[in-house]
């Protein structure tokens, strides 16, 4: 499979995600995430925000802008 039909085939399984899903996956993600040792000793963290029906993010941006301050 080259990089494109990759790309199409995983922007078809996000569109056929409900919202349900899509949150039950975003709070999956966040909870691993935020369980790695390295996220709590990690002075900077780069990330990119979600769009269309990606797992959300913005949760994980708070969390770690609150750790911040």
């Amino acid at each position: 499979m080259i990089k494109n039909e990759l790309r199409e085939k995983m922007r078809a399984q996000r569109r056929a995600m409900t919202a349900t899903e899509i949150d039950a996956k975003s709070a999956a993600i966040t909870e691993k995430l935020f369980s790695l040792e390295c996220i709590g000793k990690a002075k900077t963290v780069c990330m990119f925000l979600s769009a269309f029906n990606e797992p959300d993010t913005i949760p994980i941006a708070k969390k770690l802008w609150q750790k911040q301050c």
